[in-house]
């Protein structure tokens, strides 16, 4: 199919009167990447072409152009995108806000070649002369939840969008489709009861360890009838206040310290795991709220000592667990890895795998928080490029329906992030080597890199066998060598 020739093209960009805002977006960005690409000028339209020869974006143009997307059981991002004669359609559900506009990207970059590194690097290819095959593709995401954590670089909507990426640090506008929203996101015991606030007057609140209870790096008395009844009012004062909002996060403080009362030991004893008087409680909360909110997920962690899953509680269908890689070797698949998990230096009981597992035996919604950089050597690259795409395919194999990767605090990194987020989270069959090889290629093309790599997101790494890189473990002694991504070794100069 001919799209463009010598830079003309008889082709334009219908969007129907009534579509949303999200596929006036998509639409303007098709023209104007088309422009970049090609040199042709391909009108947006607001009516229905006199001519044959258009895309349609949106479902209402989609139908004119002969394609019913209302039976696709598309979901909420999902797309088709489809040829009928001379006419391509470009498609999400109908009332929803994201398929549209990631259907519109993925064909610029699964067909037309773009490449979206960041915010300000992007591979636009010059075609004057543009074809494009017979197209039937239906595309959804494998996974409801696709965050990235970078704050340290600005990840703005146009990236998010262009990238699929719809989770709550990513600032996604709504005519880019909008993303998901938690309040709070994460940790948020002492958001609940203070203990700088609640703690003198009543200390049974707080987690009893070693016969007293603890002020500093404490979590909550998950028995007492106190607290839950707290914890509901205050978790219905946020979600009252955040109307926006679609997730709300119940989940323990970044610290150990599990509450080890009589009453909070014999369910933990029962259900083998501390996750037990977690889940109770957190499933509590969720019965009490789903009738005033029954459009939000309760989430909470697995999280170091409640990351093994429990014996008999099961998480309600509006609860969400997150299952925490911290402890993981990052060296190699997490399939794979018979190393011991470890955290702070100290080796941690139990298998990431089992974990996973077992979660998925008895969770409908059971998202990943993932670690994809070395916090404790920043400026240096980080071993797992090997394992990310495995480690995201295993996660979706094991019925994973969110991945949250968190990255770097700060503003080193940025291209070993361009690199990393060429995996996808949307499409588990993604091909993330030729995503990444093509940015190698654009970076030993470009002069922005002073020095000679091997410190950047250009380059592949492996390790001896047998290394384990946890993400706070330095890199000494583990690199068996650098290689850049066509596999040939050896550091890449740019001058």
């Amino acid at each position: 199919m001919l799209i463009a020739s010598h830079g003309r093209s008889p082709y334009c960009v219908y969007v129907a009167q009534v579509a949303p805002d999200s596929a006036v977006y998509a639409a303007e960005e098709l023209c104007r990447y088309l422009r970049r690409v090609t040199g042709a000028l391909m009108p947006l339209l607001r009516e229905r072409p006199p001519v044959d020869t258009w895309f349609a974006v949106g479902c209402d143009a989609a139908r004119e152009a002969g394609v019913d997307v209302d039976a696709e059981n598309l979901g909420d991002e999902g797309f088709v995108i489809r040829t009928v004669g001379a006419r391509i359609a470009i498609s999400g559900s109908r009332g929803t806000l994201r398929g549209d506009v990631y259907g519109v990207f993925a064909l610029l970059e699964e067909h037309v070649g773009l490449r979206f590194f960041t915010e300000t690097i992007e591979r636009v290819p010059v075609k004057p002369t543009l074809e494009l095959p017979e197209l039937n593709v239906r595309q959804v995401p494998a996974l409801e939840y696709r965050d990235a954590f970078y704050p340290g670089l600005t990840l703005g909507g146009d990236w998010a969008a262009k990238n699929r990426v719809n989770g709550q640090f990513v600032n996604v506008r709504p005519h880019q489709g909008g993303r998901v929203m938690y309040y709070p996101f994460v940790h948020s015991f002492n958001l609940i009861l203070d203990p700088e606030e609640w703690f003198d007057t009543h200390p049974e609140y707080f987690s009893e360890v070693d016969g007293r209870r603890i002020r500093e790096r404490t979590q909550l008395c998950l028995t007492n009838p106190e607290v839950l009844r707290i914890a509901k009012e205050k978790v219905r004062s946020w979600l009252r206040e955040h109307p926006e909002v679609t997730i709300v996060s119940i989940s323990q403080n970044d610290c150990y310290n599990p509450c080890e009362c009589a009453n909070c030991r014999a369910v933990d004893e029962y259900e083998g795991s501390h996750a037990g008087t977690l889940l109770r409680f957190v499933n509590a909360i969720a019965e009490e709220l789903e009738g005033e909110f029954p459009h939000v997920v309760f989430d909470t962690l697995a999280y170091q000592f409640t990351r093994k899953p429990p014996l008999h509680v099961r998480p309600r269908a509006n609860v969400c667990v997150r299952l925490c890689s911290i402890e993981c070797c990052f060296a190699h698949p997490l399939s794979e890895c018979q190393l011991p998990m470890s955290f702070g230096g100290k080796e941690r009981p139990g298998s990431f795998q089992s974990d996973l597992e077992g979660w998925a035996k008895i969770c409908d919604r059971l998202y990943v928080w993932d670690y994809v950089v070395n916090y404790s050597h920043y400026a240096m690259p980080f071993f797992n490029f090997g394992v990310l795409a495995p480690n995201i395919r295993y996660f979706i194999d094991n019925h994973v329906k969110g991945v949250f990767e968190e990255g770097s605090t700060s503003n080193y990194g940025g291209t070993e992030f361009a690199c990393r987020h060429q995996v996808s989270l949307f499409d588990k069959d993604d091909n993330f080597g030729d995503k990444a090889r093509d940015l190698s290629d654009l970076l030993r093309r470009c002069k922005a890199m002073k020095t000679t790599l091997p410190l950047t997101g250009a380059v592949w790494y492996d390790c001896r066998v047998g290394a384990a890189i946890g993400h706070y473990d330095g890199p000494e002694g583990t690199a068996l060598g650098v290689f850049d991504l066509s596999g040939s070794a050896a550091s890449i100069p740019v001058d």
